[in-house]
């Protein structure tokens, strides 16, 4: 579906639940349940899983709070759950002023980037 096809507050097709977690492209939606229902059931995770079962109800609870803005901040190229919640809670008054931090927000992401590809290839 399309961002701006999207209603102001989404919900789940399916159920109706507010609380939906944006997955990344190349994540399947299907190993995200199990890994949640092996969490449910007290099963010991690797790291890369609860990193990734954290980092999606990150995306679920900012969907949550602020609906499609959260869902325009988190496609932005180098803007995660953090920075989303950081830009977001500033209030914009106008989508302007949002659009505007979060063009900000990538341009800081890109002139960094070399710096922490750097130190993940040390």
């Amino acid at each position: 579906m399309r961002v701006r096809e999207l209603p102001e507050r989404p919900r789940c097709e399916n159920c109706g639940s507010p609380l939906l977690a944006l997955l990344k492209k190349e994540e399947n939606p299907g190993e995200l349940l199990s890994l949640l229902k092996r969490w449910r059931k007290g099963e010991t995770l690797s790291d890369e899983g609860r990193d990734r079962l954290s980092y999606s109800r990150k995306t679920a609870d900012l969907i949550l709070s602020y609906g499609k803005r959260a869902i325009t901040a988190l496609l932005v190229h180098g803007v995660g759950p953090q920075t989303a919640y950081h830009l977001l809670s500033r209030m914009h008054r106008e989508e302007r002023e949002l659009y505007r931090d979060l063009l900000r927000a990538k341009i800081q992401y890109l002139k960094n980037r070399p710096y922490w590809d750097e130190r993940a290839s040390s």
